[in-house]
């Protein structure tokens, strides 16, 4: 007998949620060295997408790496910016499909424990608060991986707020600049291929200059164990 102790059923959360909610925690408990106002939002459209990454995350990274080159300091945001591109391809498959598991079994197994059972062994996952869980995520994420100090945040939340008019005008640029692409372009199918190629051979010209090594996924648990 399979027990799926999964929340899609009782307590879903969808896309949307997890977009507003993870911008909620960002904002909230801010990187040390941020350097970008903390936006962007799910695509429903492939085309759409490849337009805001070649003109919100591909032009800024090449622009960046060019004044630090003129300051004679070493690139590193198109490196950057290039793994993280591979590891969104990774992760593609599973965030445009969709897979139901039932966890009926699950559900009748906690419902025939006795209350006492029920309290030391809670897995009813309808307890989950998905907005305390995100903002506990995004600090493991800070402390665990990122290897931040979580009490400088009041130094983070006053250089985000510096953040927030360089980004305005690279928001509208961006927005002026899809604009004026789509009104350029002859046809959407042609605007889409386009695109594609284009983010296709900067990924290219981007692998040559990483390393050798491929990016690793990170698996570094929230919490380490005891």
């Amino acid at each position: 007998m399979v027990y799926n102790c999964t929340t899609g059923v009782s307590n879903p959360i969808y896309w949307r949620d997890l977009e507003r909610l993870i911008k909620e925690s960002i904002l909230l408990q801010p990187c040390e060295n941020v350097i970008w106002y903390p936006g962007g939002s799910f695509k429903g459209s492939r085309f759409m997408n490849n337009i805001c990454v070649a003109i919100s995350h591909l032009l800024p990274a090449y622009l960046m790496d060019t004044c630090t080159r003129i300051a004679g300091r070493k690139p590193i945001m198109v490196t950057v910016q290039n793994k993280l591109l591979r590891a969104a391809e990774c992760l593609e498959f599973f965030t445009t499909h969709e897979w139901k598991f039932t966890n009926t079994n699950m559900l009748k197994l906690y419902e025939s424990l006795p209350p006492s059972d029920r309290e030391l062994f809670n897995f009813d996952v309808n307890d989950i608060n998905w907005q305390e869980y995100m903002q506990l995520y995004w600090l493991g994420i800070r402390r665990f991986i990122l290897k931040e100090d979580l009490s400088n945040d009041s130094a983070a939340r006053s250089r985000l707020r510096k953040s927030v008019t360089p980004s305005l005008i690279a928001v509208s640029a961006n927005s002026t600049g899809t604009l004026l692409f789509l009104k350029v372009s002859s046809s959407l199918s042609a605007a889409d291929s386009f695109v594609s190629e284009v983010v296709y051979q900067t990924n290219v010209l981007l692998a040559r200059r990483v390393s050798e090594s491929e990016p690793r996924l990170l698996h570094t648990p929230l919490f380490p164990e005891k």
